[in-house]
């Protein structure tokens, strides 16, 4: 195996995620949606959703988040339910398509393992909606104690976004 594969193998091998969200910010209300994880690690987005106003609490969008991670499941994908509920998922938020739902997102990934929480704030290129993409950006993960309480929760989670870019 080339050495550069097989330290991203090593590398991924260290980090065993159990359980994750992605949080969303938009300019009238935040999304929360519980992901699920199926085979090969794959995240895929569940009917678990919650939605809240702008001005949430810290406290509130920490609850919402640990609730949303505990709801988060191995389930094997099944790519046309998927698709499906996806679409549904959409009418559930509010929006007409996924490129609405991309137009000035702010995405976060939050990450739950043994002990830490992981917040990977997420690159959103061609914002205008042309094309579907959020971007992994390494090295702005913030990671905290799993245990924080709520309100610390919710403050990381704005930094976070705080971190997120747009182009």
């Amino acid at each position: 195996m080339k050495a550069w594969l097989k330290k991203i193998f090593e590398n991924e091998s260290k980090i065993f995620i159990d359980q994750s969200a992605a949080a969303t910010l938009y300019p009238e209300k935040i999304v929360i949606q519980t992901m699920n994880k199926g085979d090969g690690g794959i995240l895929h987005g569940s009917s678990e959703i919650f939605l809240l106003a702008n001005d949430a609490s810290d406290k509130e969008l920490g609850e919402i988040i640990l609730k949303s991670l505990s709801k988060s499941i191995y389930s094997p994908i099944n790519f046309k339910y998927v698709k499906e509920a996806r679409l549904e998922n959409l009418k559930f938020m509010k929006f007409k398509s996924e490129k609405e739902a991309m137009i000035n997102a702010l995405l976060v990934t939050v990450f739950r393992s043994n002990e830490i929480l992981k917040m990977a704030p997420r690159e959103n290129k061609f914002s205008d909606g042309r094309q579907r993409m959020y971007y992994g950006m390494p090295g702005l993960e913030i990671t905290i104690d799993s245990n924080s309480d709520a309100v610390i929760i919710g403050q990381t989670l704005r930094r976070a976004w705080d971190k997120c870019i747009i182009t």
